[in-house]
């Protein structure tokens, strides 16, 4: 089986950061979002994914190479213009084309069964099925007592009350082919907004395959540090390589990075360090993201912020 990341946007709820990293790349407990994804794509059986490249195109191959996952080969498509969701897998439709693929968006972070959703996706002879959560949306998508989506928030079935569930998408679908059919050739579009409807009223069955695990979009500063504070799951931090934290040092709720120097009296509290960062003596970090290489002079106060050099 083949995969999609999409991994070309700018990432603009998380500026500044996103100026000088990509988000699919921020790092999750020290490793980076996209590495995850790509291991748990590889655990369901996909053996070779594209990933779309557009911003900081150079920082996403040199993460992936440095962190090279076992058993999968990545292709890269460039796209010199944003082409948009659709647009973008319709560029490497010769890649995708063929059999059953996931198409992953590269900024969430999920624990949905993918083998138990790759099956839904069959057993019910799907052409497309969203993964979803039950809850109101202002953009809901409507499931019957089937599970197959009869209202949809965009197209001839935005006013349809003929559903049972009422689901929010989760950043993942899963594909048949039939997709390529209803993308125009290489130019900006949509799934939700383009592809979706235009199945839909051709009577192609679409399926929303329901989920109540754990997922988390890291667009905001906000949902990026709580992401990490999940994983922590109760550890008062973790620390990459060759980190050194000097004793009077308070550290809680936080992720360290590699070759930081945390100096004696710091505080870090419910925040995310990234790589060679040095937090001086008696400084306070709070509720904040560091970038690679950020100095924190001795007695500042960082709190509620993204800091970049």
């Amino acid at each position: 089986m083949k995969a999609m990341i999409l991994a070309a946007g700018f990432g603009t709820r998380l500026l500044p950061a996103t100026k000088t990293l990509p988000k699919p790349c921020f790092p999750i407990l020290n490793k980076p979002m996209i590495v995850y994804i790509i291991e748990r794509l590889r655990a369901v059986g996909v053996s070779e994914i594209v990933v779309n490249l557009h911003h900081l195109p150079e920082i996403i191959k040199a993460t992936l190479k440095e962190w090279c996952v076992d058993g999968v080969t990545i292709h890269f498509s460039y796209e010199e213009n944003i082409l948009g969701t659709a647009g973008g897998i319709k560029k490497v439709q010769d890649i995708l084309d063929g059999d059953t693929f996931i198409l992953y968006n590269g900024d969430i972070f999920s624990e949905v069964d993918l083998t138990s959703a790759v099956r839904f996706h069959k057993e019910n002879a799907s052409k497309a099925t969203m993964i979803v959560k039950e809850g109101d949306h202002p953009a809901f998508i409507g499931l019957n007592d089937d599970f197959r989506i009869t209202r949809f928030p965009y197209g001839a079935l935005k006013s349809s009350d003929d559903y049972t569930k009422r689901t929010y998408f989760t950043g993942i679908h899963i594909f048949e082919p039939t997709v390529f059919d209803y993308i125009p050739e290489v130019k900006f579009s949509g799934i939700n907004s383009d592809v979706y409807p235009k199945m839909l009223s051709d009577g192609h069955l679409a399926y929303g395959y329901v989920t109540d695990t754990y997922f988390i979009d890291i667009g905001t500063p906000a949902d990026y540090l709580r992401l990490n504070s999940y994983l922590l799951k109760g550890k008062e931090y973790v620390t990459g390589l060759d980190t050194k934290i000097s004793d009077g040092s308070m550290i809680k709720n936080a992720v360290i990075g590699h070759r930081c120097t945390i100096e004696r009296g710091a505080k870090i509290i419910d925040s995310v360090i990234l790589n060679d960062v040095v937090i001086k003596e008696s400084a306070v970090i709070k509720n904040s993201v560091i970038l690679n290489g950020c100095v924190v002079p001795a007695g500042g106060i960082v709190e509620n912020t993204i800091l970049t050099r």
